[in-house]
């Protein structure tokens, strides 16, 4: 009797193909931060950009905008971003990788403010508006995920999704800088 199931053994049978695996995952997880932190340039190609928006990088999987009039203690009240971009979400049967726009706890009654309005005035609605807002979030979208056979469209696809999620919700959020700096001197 092994102590090793079948699928152990396969593994241990198969070990220079598992390892070749396991470094091309780590791989195809720097390139897609790398693909994250170029949205930035992108972004800063836009004709809005000069409003004073800021790009942040969240982590190896996440990176957001703010405006720099919406920071306050450190800390940006307003996110526009990604989170969540890793092969798993993109690839797999994960969790789609998600769109947002995100107010931090703190702030807890402009998220619900921003959904309400949001909800309220605005007609071109990307994703869904998070009325209650009792985690932060203000709206959310999936990221389309990628099928095998589609991988030759996925940077310009996904890249499109992204870069047109968030340059929308830039102006759309920025129509409320009074509601957002208001909230702030709470």
């Amino acid at each position: 009797m092994s102590i090793f199931s079948d699928e152990s053994v396969l593994l241990i049978k198969n070990w220079e193909a598992v390892r070749d695996i396991l470094n091309a995952k780590q791989r195809l997880e720097k390139e897609l931060a790398q693909f994250l932190q170029s949205l930035e340039i992108d972004l800063k190609n836009t004709d809005w950009w000069q409003n004073k928006w800021v790009f942040n990088k969240q982590s190896s999987n996440s990176v957001y905008i703010s405006k720099r009039d919406w920071k306050s203690d450190d800390e940006y009240v307003v996110w526009i971003g990604v989170e969540g971009f890793g092969p798993e979400s993109l690839f797999g049967y994960e969790s789609n990788a998600t769109l947002y726009v995100w107010v931090p706890a703190k702030w807890h009654n402009l998220a619900v403010k921003l959904a309400e309005q949001v909800s309220e005035k605005e007609s071109d609605i990307i994703g869904e508006i998070a009325l209650k807002a009792s985690s932060g979030f203000v709206i959310r979208h999936a990221v389309t995920q990628c099928l095998a056979e589609e991988i030759d469209s996925f940077e310009e696809r996904t890249r499109s999704q992204i870069i047109n999620f968030i340059a929308h919700y830039a102006h759309v959020i920025e129509r409320y800088d009074e509601l957002i700096k208001t909230s702030m001197a709470e």
